[in-house]
């Protein structure tokens, strides 16, 4: 009977993930198309619109989930409810939106004990929305998804994406990023690191790199990879923490390599 609950439990936060997601993506969306941003002048109205698309995934949460507490940034929201915590990034890529790129996205993530259980991902431009559960896998619009099974970093398509300041040690950080993205592999920087963490997991791309990362906010697309059968660390091979310097995430096929090609190329970059 347990058993049983605890399924329609986790079915009902995936019917009340997705709204949220949706109900926020469809704000976000509808602000875009009305003005097609495209001006650095104005990130103050980017965080203002990450604000409100907080405050509608908080306002579908709390109709149907009694909350015990929260915890709120511009760009995230930690809400307790009990049984767990739902992560809610607001609008990841406000760069992007800015500019007037549509590589922005929404996400969502349910955890258990630290534990992501389910999450999803939705750039509401494109209108894909990429959601993860437990043994479950990765749906893309409701298709499976998984990573591809490119096996050599030379056929690879990888994402760049530094999230950090520009002090010294920040500087350090993007030589590195630069020094790999000089090397003969087809690069790209995907805007919002949701979506290219997505699209890692949908098999658009072979690997991802993210410097300087902000782990919270990324929790809703690290699940979705491990749930297509991909594979993530740090630059040593090492599970992702708060405190990791950079986030490697691959097919899995190709990161013994990704990484063996990032150390060698942060001992030059140290020497």
């Amino acid at each position: 009977m347990q058993f049983i609950c605890a399924l329609m439990n986790q079915a009902f936060l995936k019917k009340v993930c997705r709204k949220a997601v949706i109900t926020a993506g469809k704000y976000v969306a509808d602000k875009y198309r009305r003005e097609m941003y495209n001006s650095a002048g104005i990130p103050e109205l980017a965080a203002q619109i990450a604000r409100t698309s907080g405050e509608l995934m908080m306002g579908v949460v709390e109709t149907y989930l009694p909350l015990v507490d929260r915890e709120q940034t511009d760009h995230v929201s930690k809400l307790d409810i009990g049984s767990g915590e739902l992560i809610m990034v607001h609008l990841d890529g406000q760069e992007s939106f800015v500019y007037g790129q549509p590589n922005f996205s929404i996400g969502i993530a349910y955890l258990e004990r630290g534990a992501p259980k389910l999450s999803g991902v939705f750039n509401p431009f494109y209108k894909e929305l990429f959601f993860a559960e437990t043994e479950k896998g990765l749906r893309r619009n409701n298709q499976q998804a998984q990573v591809n099974d490119v096996s050599a970093l030379e056929d690879s398509f990888l994402g760049f994406s530094y999230r950090g300041d520009y002090t010294t040690q920040g500087q350090q950080r993007l030589n590195l990023l630069f020094r790999i993205m000089r090397q003969p592999v087809r690069t790209m920087i995907p805007g919002s690191d949701l979506y290219g963490l997505s699209l890692l997991a949908n098999g658009n791309l072979t690997g991802i790199v993210i410097g300087a990362p902000f782990y919270r906010s990324l929790i809703p697309g690290l699940f979705i990879v491990e749930q297509a059968g991909g594979v993530i660390s740090d630059q040593f091979g090492k599970p992702v923490t708060e405190k990791s310097e950079f986030i490697i995430a691959s097919n899995g096929a190709i990161h013994k390599e990704l990484l063996r090609h990032f150390e060698e190329h942060r001992n030059l970059t140290e020497g």
